[in-house]
């Protein structure tokens, strides 16, 4: 049966006792309006004080254009430096390559600069810099929209199994909602094309559970 994984449907006793249980979902399809862009500099140096050196002075810069554009401070942070020695073990022989220092930086920013700092990431020295991470936000009346939505798919459901067994609903007993989350809906454009580079659609998921009483 098609539908039976919709729900789970429990009788307890006789059937003016018993009730149904189904899970409901909705999407909403949203432009994302900021992303989160991180990035890493990774120096190596014969001795720790150049390897941190090296990578402090990365960061240095990259803080100073952030300070250029008068971006917020709570919008960008600067991870704490990891140092440590690097060797090669090959052949069975420890052989020191030298000292490894690395720093984190991560940047929110409008979905409309993000190819403008990506570039700038790496032209001030950032060597490794990963792909952004967009994120939508919603609104009070949209999370009542999927609320809405999700009950009525639910109670939709619920429905069809009770006609099914010969059966009429009752009031709704228990409501659960279980957290949603946002899913990208496109690939994004190569970052070559910064002038094409675009975040595509999420859709904000909702899901819920309802238990009905059944008369």
């Amino acid at each position: 049966m098609k539908r039976a994984g919709w729900l789970l449907l429990l009788v307890m006793g006789s059937a003016q006792a018993g009730f149904i249980e189904v899970s409901g979902q909705a999407a909403l399809e949203l432009e994302p309006k900021t992303a989160r862009l991180s990035a890493t500099i990774e120096t190596r140096a014969d001795s720790a004080k150049g390897a941190k050196a090296a990578a402090d002075s990365v960061v240095a810069k990259v803080l100073q254009a952030f300070s250029s554009e008068a971006l917020p401070a709570n919008s960008y942070k600067a991870g704490h430096l990891q140092l440590g020695p690097q060797y090669d073990y090959r052949n069975d022989r420890q052989k020191f390559l030298g000292y490894q220092a690395q720093r984190q930086i991560s940047l929110t920013v409008a979905v409309a600069d993000v190819a403008y700092w990506l570039e700038q990431f790496t032209e001030l020295g950032l060597n490794q810099v990963n792909p952004p991470q967009y994120q939508t936000q919603l609104t009070d009346s949209q999370r009542d929209q999927l609320l809405q939505r999700a009950l009525q798919d639910a109670l939709q459901k619920a429905q069809v199994l009770a006609l099914a067994s010969a059966q009429e609903l009752g009031k709704v007993l228990e409501i659960h909602v279980n957290n949603g989350g946002a899913r990208p809906m496109m690939r994004m454009s190569a970052m070559a094309d910064a002038e094409s580079y675009h975040a595509g659609t999420m859709a904000e998921q909702l899901s819920l559970r309802v238990k009905v009483a059944l008369d």
